[in-house]
């Protein structure tokens, strides 16, 4: 999909809405887990179904969206109904995103093959340690979007292009990282306060 044709309003829309997001993961990502579960099964499905329809239709975005949302309701449905799935899905996520920001800046070809093996290691271990592995990959993706979108709206920031590789050596970037990693630990220190809560009711 082309973001360079949706205009200022749309575009600050949807970084508007994945802020919102990923207040949601960051903070209560345990507590409404099988809501993210559904929501991440939709998104990851429904984003696949578009951009692939998208290269066999020319960018049709009346075909990409269409197919996008039949997608994403079969992706949602499909982790709802096959719960392992989905706990699968949002560890690997997490445990990607940040090792592919961690290892942006390396040149060396072993690099994406590193990024899938730890998403794949990651989603393995959540189906072990549910809790805390989901707490820690729920919190690193919605930081992520927090930081990401604040980068959009405050730093004039290319957020569509360049908020995947905050550590690419670039000193502003830097601050962009330690702020994910101070909203990671803070949104997953609030995720085990708050389970820790509801177990003693």
């Amino acid at each position: 999909f082309d973001f360079d044709n949706l205009s200022q309003q749309q575009l600050n829309g949807i970084v508007a809405l994945s802020i919102a997001l990923g207040v949601l993961y960051c903070f209560l990502g345990y507590r409404t887990l099988r809501f993210l579960i559904a929501l991440t099964g939709f998104i990851a499905a429904g984003m696949t179904a578009a951009v692939y329809t998208g290269v066999f239709t020319d960018g049709n975005a009346a075909w990409m969206t269409g197919v996008g949302l039949f997608g994403g309701i079969c992706g949602a449905l499909a982790v709802i109904f096959i719960y392992k799935l989905g706990v699968f899905l949002l560890g690997g996520l997490g445990g990607g995103l940040a090792l592919q920001n961690l290892l942006a800046d390396r040149p060396e070809t072993w690099v994406p093959f590193a990024v899938i093996g730890g998403a794949f290691a990651a989603g393995a271990l959540a189906l072990v340690i549910e809790p805390p592995v989901l707490m820690l990959a729920t919190a690193v993706l919605g930081s992520w979007m927090i930081v990401a979108g604040t980068a959009y709206f405050f730093f004039d920031a290319d957020w569509i292009n360049d908020a995947p590789n905050f550590l690419q050596g670039n000193e502003e970037r830097l601050y962009f990282v330690l702020a994910w990693a101070i909203l990671t630990l803070a949104g997953t220190t609030a995720q085990i306060a708050t389970r820790k809560k509801t177990d003693k009711k």
